[in-house]
């Protein structure tokens, strides 16, 4: 017999915000790299430019390590998260298809999408070829977001059984 793990929803935003910061660190990373490998002013004089006894090198280089450091400590936990919230997300193709609505594989690029790679509902229906200027994107965007209810709902349902 296989126990799996009741894993609530709250695991979902969670992970979603883990994504968000994993890809937020990784932006002020590029920014510090940037900063390392550009080369500094010329001086015009020789007076010294800062008389302040930090070292700001030394400085950036040490942030830099940290946000590695995290970074790297984050991306391991949403690696183990995402496993068990991806296989969850794959039991729903379990549960018997609703007569109105999506189909379950909706549901779970739905549950991936926004929640496992942080998409807004907006990147999901570019993803799904539905232009801002479409007549229908109003309704489109109305319905991204009842699915993603009934999703949630479907997220919580194949775990009790």
């Amino acid at each position: 017999m296989i126990i799996m793990e009741i894993v609530d929803v709250e695991r979902l935003y969670k992970q979603q915000s883990r994504v968000r910061t994993i890809r937020n660190l990784q932006s002020e990373i590029d920014v510090i790299s940037s900063k390392l490998s550009s080369p500094g002013s010329v001086k015009l004089t020789d007076m010294p430019r800062n008389q302040n006894p930090f070292d700001k090198l030394g400085m950036l280089i040490s942030r830099k390590m940290e946000k590695e450091k995290k970074l790297e400590k984050l991306t391991k936990e949403a690696i183990a998260e995402g496993a068990i919230l991806e296989g969850v997300i794959n039991s729903i193709s379990n549960l018997p298809e609703s007569s109105q609505g999506a189909t379950n594989s909706v549901y779970q690029d739905l549950l991936r999408y926004h929640f496992m790679y942080d998409l807004s509902m907006k990147e999901i229906l570019e993803l799904m070829d539905i232009d801002e200027d479409a007549d229908n994107y109003e309704s489109q965007m109305r319905l991204m977001y009842a699915r993603k209810y009934d999703a949630l709902q479907k997220f919580i349902k194949c775990q009790k059984g």
